[in-house]
C-alpha cells in the first residue's frame, strides 16, 4: 500500500458530509489513521456503526454527550439495534441517510431533534453528490470508495445488504459516476457495490465509460461473473486489478442453509473459468523458504490430514490450478487459509446475528476509556 496507513476510508462519512448544509463546519475523523480530538466540544457528532466498532462508537457517544454535544448514530449496527444505540446517543438515522440526515439537522437547529429518523421508502438513487474527500487525509489512505448501485436480489442468511437497501437493484446514471471518479483525488478506487456485475448490461456500459479515465480499481462480484468472458475482458481493460468473490462453501448443503442458492451448480467450471481467464492471470512472487515450509505444514495439516471431504476437495482443486499456473501460489494459499478461518469460525460458534453481535462485543477488550 505504498506506506499508507489504511487501504480505504469507508464511504459513509464523506457521503454524509456531502448532504450537510454549507453553514456547518465539518470535520471527518477515522481513528485508524488519526486521533480523535476528544477535548473539543462539537455542536453535533455523527458516528457510523458496525458490529465490530459498536463498543468504541458507544464510548465516544457517551463522552461527547457528557460535553454537551448532540450525538447521532447511523450505519448497520445502530439501524438494527436502535434502542441500544439510543442509550448512548440522542438520535438514530436508520438505513439510508438521504433525506433523513437533512431532516435531522433541520430539527437540531430548531431544538426539536427526534430520537429516530426512518422511512419505509428507499431513496431514488439516480444521481449522487460527490463525497467530500477534501475532508479526508488522502496522504494516509491508498484508495477511495465509489458506489454505483444499491440493493441485492439475493437473500443470503449471513448478509444484511438486502435488509438495508432492499432486494430491487437501483443504479446511478453512468455519467454521474464518471463525474465523481474524475473529481476524486486518487487514481485508485474500490467499487463498494456488493455485486458490481449483477446487471451485466449496466456493468459493460460502465466499463466502457471508465476505460478512458486510466484508473486502477477493485470490486466485489458474485461467481457468475466467470460466465461472461466479454465482461471480464472489459473489466481488465478498464483498470480492474482485484475481484473479491464470495465462494463461501463447496458444500451444496451449506449453501442452501445460508440461502446462497445462486452459488450452486457448475462451481468448479465457474471457478476454473475465473482463475484461468487471461485478463487476470499473473506470475506469482517469491517467498522465503521458511515461509514456504510454514504455509506447507499448515496446508498439509488442515487440508490433507483431515476427515473433512470438502476440505480435501477444495485443496485438490486449488492445487491443480497452482500446478497448471492458472493462479499464483500466493493467491491460492491465501484463498485456502481464508476459507480455513471462515469454516473454523462458523463451526466453533454456529453463528447467527445475535450470537455474532455478542461475540464481537465480548472480544472488544481494548481499554478505550483510558484514552478519553
Amino acid at each position: 500500500m505504498f506506506g499508507k496507513k489504511r487501504l480505504m476510508v469507508p464511504l459513509a462519512l464523506p457521503t454524509i458530509a456531502s448532504l450537510t448544509p454549507e453553514n456547518y463546519k465539518i470535520f471527518i475523523y477515522d481513528e485508524e489513521i488519526e486521533e480523535i480530538p476528544t477535548a473539543v466540544r462539537p455542536d453535533i457528532v455523527g458516528i457510523t456503526t458496525l458490529a465490530a466498532t459498536a463498543g468504541r462508537a458507544f464510548e465516544l457517544g457517551d463522552h461527547y454527550r457528557s460535553l454537551g454535544a448532540k450525538v447521532i448514530y447511523g450505519g448497520p449496527y445502530a439501524s438494527f439495534l436502535i434502542e441500544e444505540a439510543l442509550k448512548h446517543g440522542d438520535s438514530v438515522v436508520v438505513g439510508e441517510a438521504e433525506g433523513k440526515w437533512e431532516k435531522c439537522l433541520a430539527d437540531f437547529e430548531k431544538g426539536e431533534i427526534k430520537q429516530v429518523y426512518e422511512s419505509s421508502a428507499l431513496t431514488e438513487y439516480h444521481r449522487q453528490k460527490p463525497p467530500r474527500w477534501d475532508l479526508v487525509s488522502m496522504k494516509k489512505i491508498f484508495q477511495v470508495a465509489v458506489q454505483v448501485s444499491r440493493g441485492c436480489p439475493f437473500n443470503c442468511d449471513f448478509c444484511l445488504v438486502s435488509r438495508i437497501f432492499g432486494r430491487k437493484m437501483r443504479y446511478r446514471e453512468i455519467d454521474n459516476v464518471v463525474e465523481e471518479i474524475m473529481a476524486a483525488p486518487s487514481k485508485y478506487f474500490f467499487f463498494v457495490d456488493d455485486n458490481l456485475t449483477i446487471n451485466k448490461r449496466y456493468a459493460k456500459e460502465l466499463m466502457k465509460a471508465i476505460k478512458p479515465l486510466n484508473i486502477s480499481w477493485g470490486c466485489m462480484c458474485s461467481l457468475d461473473v466467470a460466465t461472461d468472458d466479454e465482461l471480464l475482458r472489459l473489466m481488465a481493460d478498464a483498470g480492474c486489478f482485484n475481484i473479491l468473490v464470495g465462494f463461501e462453501s463447496l458444500n451444496p448443503g451449506s449453501l442452501d442453509e445460508t440461502q446462497k442458492h445462486h452459488n450452486r451448480g457448475g462451481f468448479r467450471q465457474k471457478a476454473e473459468a475465473l482463475f484461468s481467464n487471461g485478463a487476470f492471470t499473473r506470475p506469482g512472487g517469491d517467498i522465503s523458504i521458511w515461509m514456504k515450509a510454514r504455509l506447507s505444514w499448515i496446508t498439509f495439516k488442515e487440508f490433507i490430514l483431515t476427515s473433512d471431504k470438502d476440505r480435501r476437495a477444495l485443496f485438490s482443486f486449488i492445487f491443480k490450478l497452482i500446478r497448471s499456473k492458472q493462479i499464483a501460489i500466493d493467491k491460492g494459499l491465501g484463498f485456502l487459509l481464508s476459507m480455513l478461518g471462515y469454516h473454523r469460525h462458523v463451526r466453533l460458534h454456529h453463528l447467527r446475528m445475535d450470537e455474532y453481535r455478542r461475540l464481537v462485543m465480548s472480544q472488544d477488550t481494548g481499554k478505550w476509556k483510558q484514552q478519553i
